[in-house]
């Protein structure tokens, strides 16, 4: 009996059970890129929000040697400096997350950087800062 509960207990502690995908748009040429936001991975602390993204294509694409079809980040914005940065990449060979993870890399250092007009940087910020 201590096994199902063990199994239980481990899908819970999952980084994704909780997740709430939800659709916040779309990009692309063809719109052929949807963007959703993970509500329940939304951190605020002071003038900075946490925030979990996911893009989903149509067509393969490349991240360096990388193949994917979903990207899922966590991105931290500046609500008073206005800027963001990359916190963590994890890229995926199937679309919402399914297949293989084909890279990851977790704790990145990146600078942070102001976002330029009418793009998904200013999308995500304006969603995380500017709360309608």
């Amino acid at each position: 009996m201590k096994k199902p509960t063990l199994l239980f207990f481990f899908l819970l502690c999952s980084t994704d059970v909780f997740a709430e995908w939800v659709v916040v748009g779309f990009a692309g040429v063809n719109d052929d890129i949807t963007q959703y936001v993970d509500q329940k991975s939304i951190q605020k602390q002071g003038n900075k929000v946490k925030i979990g993204r996911m893009l989903d294509y149509s067509k393969v694409q490349t991240f360096k040697k990388y193949s994917f079809l979903s990207s899922v980040s966590r991105h931290e914005y500046d609500c008073v400096k206005e800027t963001t940065r990359l916190l963590d990449l994890t890229l995926y060979s199937g679309n919402m997350k399914k297949g293989d993870v084909t890279y990851s890399h977790k704790n990145i250092k990146a600078k942070a950087y102001s976002m330029k007009p009418e793009t998904v940087d200013e999308y995500y910020f304006k969603m995380a800062c500017h709360p309608q």
